[in-house]
């Protein structure tokens, strides 16, 4: 019996270290669509910059023509470093996902575990009762 409450409790921290991972697993993820929807509103805005909404040529100034200029070169610098957080945040994503698998196998281990030796237990309960009604079936005769 001592040994079925340390499996227990056993089997509530693998438990409670892959919902751990799943929780760090929808962090990362979170992030992700974050970095992605970033990167998707600075290509709307390149090309708002490319079809000439933002630089339009209809009584616009020198001054917001620059501006416009300045922010179109900062937000083609900052499209490689957005690009590169996704690669990165997708490989954590990866190896997280790599992580919770083994924190499912693990706890999937011992609950198997736990399911064979009360399966086992139940047939020993099982047995013992009917050797008792045999002992009481063949005491009638």
């Amino acid at each position: 019996m001592a040994f079925q409450r340390s499996l227990a409790r056993l089997l509530s921290l693998r438990q409670s270290l892959e919902r751990q991972e799943e929780m760090r697993l929808a962090l990362i993820a979170g992030r992700l669509a974050s970095a992605r929807a970033a990167l998707e509103a600075a290509h709307m805005q390149m090309r708002e910059f490319s079809s000439g909404r933002l630089t339009g040529a209809d009584g616009t100034c020198g001054a917001e023509l620059q501006a416009a200029a300045l922010r179109q070169t900062s937000l083609a610098e900052h499209l490689p470093r957005l690009r590169g957080n996704i690669d990165e945040l997708a490989a954590a994503h990866h190896a997280q996902c790599l992580r919770l698998t083994e924190r499912q196998q693990a706890r999937k281990i011992l609950e198997t575990l736990r399911d064979r030796r009360a399966a086992a237990q139940r047939l020993k309960e099982q047995r013992r009762e009917q050797a008792t009604l045999d002992e009481l079936f063949l005491l009638r005769r």
